[in-house]
């Protein structure tokens, strides 16, 4: 697993079959970038650093971020479960608040399967900071309560911290306390 190849970016490639659903179709109008590597099953993962000097990114990540990316690799069906109930129950009526509907597509949620429609995941984070020797974990997704920007989904395992704009650790220090 420590095995990485790095891009200039610090960006590695990871396969994910099951969280890029790659047999589904998606929005139309997420990026196609993202979709050329969600259609392979891969998802691009930056470990994260606290040094300014590398971006905040490292090429060799702690115990606790390989732990992470284990975690990942080996749940990949509750992660999903989580984001698309997630989706469901919190993303959509909190953007429901302050989007138009017809400014917004928000389509309908009946399944997992109905799930890359709304939102698709596009670039982990796997963050320094950890609790219980795993590290906490961003993810960015395409969505379609907001093209422009996408959301952050931020976690611990399986549990679902919140959600932010960008990618930052707010939620996580505050999960920390």
């Amino acid at each position: 697993m420590s095995n990485f190849v790095f891009n200039e970016n610090h960006q590695t490639t990871l396969e994910l079959p099951i969280l890029t659903q790659p047999t589904l179709s998606e929005n139309s109008e997420f990026w196609s970038d993202g979709r050329e590597r969600r259609e392979k099953g891969l998802v691009l993962v930056e470990f994260m650093s606290k040094n300014r000097d590398q971006n905040f990114r490292t090429t060799d990540p702690s115990s606790q971020q390989l732990n992470a990316l284990g975690f990942i690799q080996e749940r990949q069906e509750d992660l999903l479960a989580a984001f698309y109930d997630f989706t469901k129950n919190t993303l959509y009526p909190i953007h429901k608040q302050f989007i138009d509907d017809e400014e917004i597509f928000f389509p309908q949620l009946d399944s997992e399967n109905d799930l890359k429609k709304a939102l698709a995941i596009n670039i982990i984070y796997i963050w320094e900071d950890s609790k219980a020797d795993i590290s906490y974990v961003s993810i960015r997704f395409e969505f379609s309560g907001d093209y422009e920007h996408g959301t952050h989904l931020v976690l611990h395992k399986s549990r679902i911290l919140g959600w932010e704009e960008d990618n930052d650790n707010r939620l996580i220090f505050a999960d920390m306390e």
